[in-house]
């Protein structure tokens, strides 16, 4: 008996063929969810930080210490252990205080935090004694807001930017966005440190150098992305600064 290729009828499986009406649906849920405005900011806001931080805090700190501030390998390393171990140690603070707080309270007050970096690293002395000890100082305060940053972040986007519903579609915008900046923030960066290989000097109490360009950008990203992210609406927040107000208030003693 002779056999045909290819055969005349083909098994079926559940489901069957994808359905362009689904994928029309698909697509307009993320067109539905780039019009949610609260997504928007905060996906604005969050780009401009996570150029910051990967751009910055992550990538290039280390060479920083190492060309300009004449840091060690052993001290560098040391940084960020003592990085690592500010945010394991201030992490649970950050989780209780987004749990009582909330999440946008406990977001802005990191990242107000993370604005006293990069104006640290141009103050910080070169060559000195005192420069590893500013150093581990900075180094404190970026593993205390990072882990606040990272706390606050999640919170704000699972529990009251996504709804649950839409969880689908918008963490798919989400993902798409933070691979955009995260990927293209190291190339720029970098680009940049080339570009002014010349600078070099001082100016009052700052030093120049090829990172000052970087700070300075980076000091304005930071704040503009926290003035966007402070326009997201929550709802129900008691926020950072009156929960610290409360604590302080049970903490006195009573007076007879």
């Amino acid at each position: 008996a002779s056999v045909s290729w290819p055969p005349s009828s083909y098994p079926t499986y559940p489901g069957g063929a994808p359905s362009r009406i689904e994928g029309r649906r698909h697509f307009g849920s993320i067109r539905q969810a780039l019009g949610d405005r609260d997504l928007l900011l905060y996906l604005l806001g969050m780009g401009l930080v996570i150029l910051v931080i990967r751009t910055v805090v992550m990538s290039f700190i280390p060479l920083f210490m190492k060309e300009q501030v004449g840091l060690t390998n052993g001290q560098i390393l040391l940084l960020q252990v003592g990085s690592y171990a500010a945010g394991l140690l201030s992490s649970y603070l950050w989780g209780w205080a987004a749990d009582h707080a909330g999440s946008k309270s406990v977001t802005l007050w990191a990242l107000s935090l993370m604005l006293i970096l990069p104006v640290w690293w141009m103050l910080m002395p070169r060559n000195h004694t005192l420069s590893f000890l500013l150093a581990l100082a900075a180094a404190t305060i970026s593993g205390t807001a990072s882990a606040g940053w990272l706390v606050g972040d999640q919170r704000l986007l699972y529990v009251n930017v996504v709804p649950f519903s839409k969880r689908t579609e918008y963490m798919a915008v989400y993902y798409a966005w933070m691979g955009i900046v995260g990927g293209v923030g190291p190339v720029v960066a970098g680009s940049a440190l080339d570009l002014f290989q010349g600078i070099a000097g001082r100016w009052w109490a700052f030093t120049l150098d090829p990172y000052t360009p970087l700070f300075i950008a980076g000091l304005c990203s930071l704040g503009i992305g926290l003035f966007i992210l402070s326009k997201i609406r929550v709802d129900g927040e008691l926020g950072l600064g009156r929960l610290i107000g409360r604590a302080l208030n049970r903490a006195r003693p009573k007076q007879l």
